[in-house]
């Protein structure tokens, strides 16, 4: 999702260039990365998702008890 937003943005200020209108989306997706990121390096109970043994990014899954757990699956 943040590739998809750092994409749409960069096409959003190509068409700012020609019509200002297009700003306001730039902006919007800008905005939207940051908290992409955010989201990724503060989620799972502030540790983020990078597990630096692994070097790799994942996802949580969380238990009934209120814990979580890594969802360590990658192809």
């Amino acid at each position: 999702m943040a590739f998809f937003c750092v994409t749409m943005l960069d096409m959003a200020l190509v068409l700012a260039e020609k019509d200002p209108v297009y700003e306001d989306m730039a902006s919007k997706y800008f905005e939207h990365f940051i908290l992409i990121v955010d989201a990724i390096n503060s989620s799972g109970q502030g540790r983020g998702l990078w597990d630096d043994e692994d070097g790799f990014y994942y996802d949580y899954i969380r238990k009934p008890d209120g814990s979580s757990m890594p969802l360590k699956v990658r192809k």
